[in-house]
Formats: structure tokens, C-alpha cells, sequence
């Protein structure tokens, strides 16, 4: 599909989605933060494929970077409800010093540029989150639990589990880490 680009990213293995009701979305990052180099032409976004079928809808397209004013997807968690949690970035994308630049979860706070919100895939909605700008990580480690998403979010000062409420685009501030970041979570 050219709408976008390239599903996924290193290290993205959420790049497929599955909503409750069985349509699968898939995400393109398009992004040089997140090492995809020479910058694709087409945007950051979202395609569905709807359930019970094999092909993308040419119906849908939910260009990401024109609705969220121009952040780029950099990885994304499912959390019920056709919601989903996002960590995007906003990037100039002709300054090479942005290569890979998501992935840095120990990045000094003024170069940070990961920033969080909540999506609905259906309505193609967008709402930022009150969650300060942060490094990335190889990967997004998250937990889904009882209606919520637990995320790591950290730079070279401090390290923090947010607890995030899909259904209200709200977030809270959780346990410090003594580290740099964490790597999982599970519900035991």
C-alpha cells in the first residue's frame, strides 16, 4: 500500500495490531528518529485491514502525521476500545543528528524528543499526553493491565513507570527506577 511506508520498526513487535472486534492495524513510523534513512516521502500512519478480509480497506487511512500536527508514530500498544497509547516524535528530518534519535533512553533532557499520547484508530483522534518529552528505548516495553497501560519513560536524570488511562487520555506518574529504564513488565 503507498499511503504510507514500511510497517514497523527495529525492535517494533507491535507493529500489527488486533482491535476486539478483529480488524488488524498496522503503523508506519516513516521517521529518521527511528532510523529509517533516507526519510520516506509518505507519511506516518495507520491502515486497516478489516476482519474477515485480506487486503488493506482502501477506505481507511488515518495519516498520523497530518492529525497530530506533525509528530511521527514511533511504537504503539493496543489498550481496548479501538484506543491506542503511542510514543511519536517530532523531528526535522533533514538534520541527520535525528537518526536513530528515539532510541536513546538516556538522552539529555533538552534533546529529548519522545512525547506520548492516546489514538483512536476509529475516529483518527489524537490527544497528547501530560507526560514530559523523553528518550525511547530499543523497543516499547508496556504492560496492558485492568484497563491500563504502564510504560517506561526516562532521560539522563531520571527514570519513571507511567500509568496511563486510555479512556480518559490521562496519565500518572508511578515508581521512580533506580536504573535507566525498564526493559518489561507483567501482571503476577
Amino acid at each position: 500500500d503507498n499511503r504510507t511506508t514500511d510497517i514497523g520498526l527495529y525492535s517494533g513487535e507491535n507493529s500489527i495490531l488486533k482491535t476486539d472486534r478483529g480488524d488488524l492495524y498496522t503503523y508506519s513510523t516513516s521517521a529518521l528518529a527511528s532510523g529509517f534513512a533516507p526519510t520516506p516521502d509518505n507519511p506516518s500512519g495507520f491502515l486497516r485491514i478489516n476482519s474477515g478480509t485480506t487486503a488493506f480497506d482502501d477506505d481507511y487511512f488515518f495519516n498520523f502525521e497530518e492529525k497530530s500536527g506533525g509528530y511521527k508514530l514511533n511504537n504503539v500498544v493496543y489498550a481496548g476500545g479501538n484506543k491506542a497509547v503511542v510514543r511519536m516524535a517530532k523531528e526535522d528530518d533533514t538534520n541527520a543528528d535525528y537518526l536513530w534519535a528515539t532510541y536513546g533512553p538516556t538522552i539529555d533532557p533538552a534533546l529529548a524528543i519522545c512525547e506520548m499520547a492516546v489514538v483512536d484508530l476509529e475516529a483518527q483522534t489524537v490527544t497528547k499526553l501530560n507526560i514530559p518529552a523523553h528518550g525511547g528505548e530499543w523497543g516499547m516495553a508496556n504492560l496492558y493491565h485492568d484497563g491500563m497501560v504502564y510504560v517506561n519513560i526516562s532521560n539522563a536524570d531520571e527514570a519513571y513507570i507511567y500509568q496511563i488511562d486510555p479512556s480518559t487520555a490521562t496519565a500518572a506518574k508511578g515508581a521512580k527506577i533506580d536504573g535507566n529504564w525498564a526493559k518489561g513488565f507483567a501482571a503476577l
